[in-house]
């Protein structure tokens, strides 16, 4: 399988309906909690895999309106810098009440625990492998949101841009800020089809 490297090849927002129909089939996979647990933190937190494979416990708090995961890496600087993940909790984001009812569950360290390859059982201190996360989340099938190829982190980090734009009218600044990015590229990308769609008038884009 060839994984997609530029920004057009990732899959745009599909709406709520069918990323839960999406969710769905990782009851068909090998392992079908871990996928859906690492699908939804994934998109959740829009993470590269190298940095969501680290998350804590720990590090994840939340009330009725929110959930913050405090000092995640952005690990694509030269430098290492940190970010700390802001997401609402209301009805315009259904999977941040399943991210909470997940770490509710933990009796373990990391979000993406590492397990013994034969009881799968959870191995205390350790979080699993980038390419394990990468694994689990291609292992679902998704017909129904894009051809001929399986969802990967990065996918599932670009429809969570795409979700910003469209569900909560993140700026062009706001989602640099919420994903760290250094140059406005990223953001240009997303989004750029709405705010041609306010220009010619429309307020809301159909998804």
């Amino acid at each position: 399988m060839n994984r997609p490297k530029v920004t057009e090849d990732l899959p745009e927002w599909p709406g709520w309906k069918t990323m839960n129909c999406y969710l769905a089939k990782a009851d068909e996979t090998p392992y079908p909690e871990d996928s859906k647990n690492y699908t939804v933190i994934t998109f959740e937190t829009g993470c590269r895999r190298a940095e969501a494979i680290t998350i804590r416990k720990d590090q994840v708090s939340y009330n009725e309106e929110a959930i913050i995961i405090r000092r995640v890496p952005v690990l694509k600087h030269r430098a290492t810098t940190w970010r700390d993940i802001v997401i609402l909790r209301d009805d315009k984001d259904p999977w941040a009440e399943t991210l909470v009812e997940y770490v509710e569950s933990l009796d373990h360290e990391y979000l993406y625990p590492a397990r013994n390859k034969f009881s799968r059982g959870v191995i205390p201190g350790k979080h699993t492998t980038g390419r394990t996360l990468y694994n689990r989340i291609s292992e679902i099938d998704t017909e129904l949101l894009i051809e001929e190829r399986n969802m990967w982190p990065h996918g599932l980090r670009g429809m969570r841009a795409s979700m910003l734009v469209s569900e909560r009218d993140f700026s062009l600044q706001m989602l640099m800020k919420w994903f760290e990015w250094a140059r406005p590229d990223m953001a240009i990308h997303y989004t750029k089809t709405r705010d041609l769609a306010r220009a010619m008038g429309i307020k809301k884009l159909p998804t």
